[in-house]
């Protein structure tokens, strides 16, 4: 198969559906090492950077992202959970892991023999892990500090109290520590850095106790791209990696991922017609639709799609009414010559135009759009040289 060719008839919107397929998603690497460089270029040298590959990186493909974002100069990975850390190792992939959601007793001898960090919350959690660690290795891991986004983590208030009790656990050797900021865009940067104090506050006093930390690290893509004193040892860059819309990023990031799908029916309503579940749109002039093959089965939360726009043949063609499991309808009127087989993007570029996560609603709306996707929706994985696309490697999410 030539690749280029079906590369540029993709950004062209000519593409061949996939027989049997309701839709399909290309994931371009090089857009994912070139947006992690760009965001490395914001940073002092020494600082690493840890790609956030959880949930099977946002949607995205974690094994193939991960090798792209390793390639692009990040120098440590973090997951959600241990079964997605044994997936990277038994890729081959050798760099450090992080484990930031919730390792139990029973999860400690993969963490350990996989070589990866677990996160702990407190002291009580440390000691549950440290009692099912081998005796030949310690369980290697990273407090978590709640600096004020209250969920998970030791209270920043609470650290000096349980620092020695941490310093005392058998099994476990704690090598790091982070928290989270609470912050959705850069406006709030005063709530930033009064976590960051406390965050910061807390490392002094686990370091007077006797951990040595080594790594302590607070921000994500957000603060790393507004926020240099929260720069650490080390910044987790997940929304900016994938080229989703954050305050204060860098113009030229790339969009990683596109989502298209193809037409199964076009006709015609009537004025005052219903579509959909409640009729909740109804026609307000002769309108042609379009019926595509996918809905929230596949992954496309309602919320976030109702009045979304589409691609058809280069111009915008927005969801109506509300979305069905298998099933969504748009409004073609205004496309010129659209059939059933026509190829319509619902994330990314076709043509001269594109349409982004961000255009769902705000700067969540990108990480719940690509992380809800089905995993069994079909990827491919494009790379591309500085001279334009080469080739496309076909390979399961």
């Amino acid at each position: 198969m030539d690749f280029s060719r079906e590369i540029r008839a993709r950004r062209a919107g000519t593409a061949t559906p996939r027989p049997g397929a309701p839709a399909w998603i290309d994931v371009d690497l090089s857009a994912i090492a070139h947006n992690l460089q760009r965001v490395r270029a914001r940073l002092r040298p020494e600082v690493a950077v840890f790609a956030v590959v959880k949930s099977n990186a946002y949607g995205h493909g974690l094994v193939p992202v991960a090798q792209a974002a390793l390639a692009g100069g990040a120098a440590y990975l973090a997951v959600s959970t241990v079964d997605e850390g044994v997936q990277l190792r038994d890729a081959g992939i050798h760099a450090p892991i992080l484990v930031l959601g919730v390792v139990v007793p029973a999860d400690v001898a993969d963490v350990v023999a996989h070589g990866l960090t677990a996160t702990v919350t407190d002291p009580d959690d440390a000691a549950s892990l440290g009692a099912r660690a081998p005796s030949t290795a310690p369980l290697l891991a990273h407090l978590e500090v709640d600096s004020g986004l209250g969920r998970a983590g030791t209270a920043a208030a609470a650290v000096a109290r349980c620092a020695e009790r941490l310093r005392q656990t058998h099994g476990v050797e704690i090598t790091g520590a982070y928290t989270h900021f609470a912050a959705l865009r850069a406006s709030q940067a005063p709530e930033m850095r009064r976590q960051l104090a406390a965050f910061e506050a807390a490392v002094v006093a686990l370091r007077r106790a006797g951990l040595a930390l080594p790594m302590r690290h607070a921000a994500s893509s957000l603060a790393a791209l507004n926020l240099p004193e929260s720069h650490g040892d080390a910044v987790r860059i997940g929304g900016a990696m994938y080229g989703f819309g954050i305050d204060g990023a860098p113009p030229d990031l790339r969009p990683a991922l596109r989502l298209a799908t193809r037409i199964d029916q076009v006709r015609w309503l009537e004025s005052g017609c219903g579509v959909g579940y409640g009729s909740l749109h109804v026609c307000r002039r002769r309108t042609r639709i379009a019926v595509l093959p996918l809905g929230y089965g596949s992954g496309l939360a309602r919320d976030l799609w109702a009045n979304a726009d589409t691609l058809v043949r280069g111009e915008r063609a927005p969801v109506l009414g509300l979305l069905s499991m298998n099933h969504t309808v748009i409004d073609v009127t205004n496309v010129a010559g659209v059939v059933p087989g026509d190829e319509v993007v619902l994330l990314g570029r076709q043509g001269r135009r594109a349409v982004g996560p961000e255009r769902l609603g705000g700067a969540e709306a990108g990480y719940q759009a690509t992380a809800l996707l089905d995993r069994s929706l079909p990827r491919t994985f494009l790379r591309a040289t500085r001279a334009g696309p080469r080739d496309g490697l076909p390979s399961p999410a």
